[in-house]
């Protein structure tokens, strides 16, 4: 279902990406720019999830300071699984270590400047909180501190954080009515709406775009009051995921799909900051061709580089004999402003509708030559010049 997990990193010129393999355990992988070699995959666990299936066990990758490597893996509500490299930069070897949380899914990493390591994800199903837990090293994590509180039946979230300049976390999320208490047409998964935005900042304290503080957990009422970006419930829209991007002005971006209820084609829109207000710039066209409502997950994912370039990379679908899939990315050259079309980077008709999320995400601190992967039963390591091949894959 969704993709969110799956985190990819770089670290002196070797690339290293987590992924759920064929039997959907959790290898990691390594490119190294130097001699244009690849490593052999080795699996850092046992997804507990594989028998299933569920791809809500994908790995979250993250690098530390000292080079040491954590994956994150393996829980749809239950213990988050987590294993850590033996030794510095190296994937050979990986110690299973105990459970951050008992109850997980989603999983979303990252470090701050002295060392400390934020864990956020969801505590649980739907309807429960997404909080954080840290620790140094690894060793041993904090209690949960909860940032979006949830209220069985009707009010849960799906959130990404990504981190910005100067020990700044970024959140982006929507709102999903799990009970569909309002009776719009579709699928549960596609009774997501609005798009919100909150910001921790590098003294603890969370704030909304606009500085004021936020209490913490933020229910539905604070957040449709101080977070709230994009209100699809009075456009009669669903949303979906939130892709986030912040420039190194600590300026944050939202990316996130909208369209009416019932339909099956959307728009991508990006949210900036204007003058101190949101303003919504439009990217262009989502299409699913009309199999199931896709836009609620990340078949996106927004990347802001240092100049105003920004890109956007985009999945959409296509109606036909056979299906067609194709990975697009669209440019913008003015941060954000205005969006043109660019090149395809993969056409495809092998997937089945079903299967159809090949999910792009991007490298953390990635350089020109690889800063994207994505793909099904295949991963894809994506840059400037194109593929990076790997003459031996398996």
């Amino acid at each position: 279902e969704d993709y969110f997990a799956e985190k990819n990193e770089t670290l002196k010129g070797k690339t290293f990406i987590a992924y759920p393999n064929a039997n959907f355990d959790p290898p990691v992988i390594c490119f190294d720019h130097a001699s244009r070699s690849w490593s052999r995959p080795v699996k850092a666990g046992h997804n507990p999830l594989a028998a299933a299936k569920d791809s809500h066990g994908n790995p979250a990758l993250l690098i530390d300071r000292t080079g040491t490597l954590h994956v994150f893996y393996g829980s749809h509500g239950g213990p988050l699984q987590y294993a850590r490299s033996s030794g510095p930069g190296s994937i050979e070897q990986w110690q299973a270590m105990p459970p951050p949380a008992p109850r997980a899914t989603y999983p979303q990493v990252m470090q701050m400047s002295d060392g400390t390591i934020f864990l956020f994800y969801r505590a649980g199903g739907h309807c429960d909180n997404w909080v954080y837990r840290t620790a140094a090293g690894g060793d041993k994590w904090s209690e949960p501190t909860a940032v979006l509180r949830g209220t069985p039946p009707h009010d849960a979230w799906y959130a990404s954080f990504a981190k910005g300049p100067g020990d700044t976390v970024h959140v982006g999320f929507v709102y999903k009515d799990d009970s569909n208490a309002r009776h719009i047409p579709g699928p549960e998964f596609t009774h997501r709406y609005d798009a919100y935005y909150a910001q921790r900042s590098a003294d603890g304290t969370w704030i909304n775009a606009g500085g004021r503080a936020l209490t913490l957990p933020v229910g539905r009422d604070q957040a449709h009051v101080q977070c709230l970006v994009y209100d699809s419930f009075a456009r009669q829209e669903i949303t979906g995921a939130c892709s986030v991007g912040v420039d190194s002005a600590n300026s944050p971006c939202l990316m996130f799909r909208a369209g009416p209820y019932g339909s099956t084609s959307y728009r991508h829109k990006l949210a900036r900051i204007e003058a101190g207000k949101w303003d919504i710039v439009d990217i262009g066209p989502a299409v699913e061709a009309g199999f199931r409502s896709i836009a609620y997950d990340d078949n996106f994912v927004l990347q802001v580089l240092p100049t105003a370039l920004m890109r956007a990379f985009v999945v959409n679908i296509y109606a036909g004999k056979p299906v067609k899939t194709e990975l697009t990315v669209w440019e913008s050259i003015d941060a954000g402003k205005t969006w043109r079309a660019g090149r395809t980077i993969l056409t495809s008709t092998a997937y089945p509708a079903e299967y159809v999320l090949i999910s792009p995400k991007l490298v953390a601190q990635g350089d020109r030559e690889g800063y994207l992967v994505f793909g099904v039963d295949k991963r894809y390591l994506y840059g400037d010049g194109g593929f990076v091949k790997n003459p031996k894959p398996e």
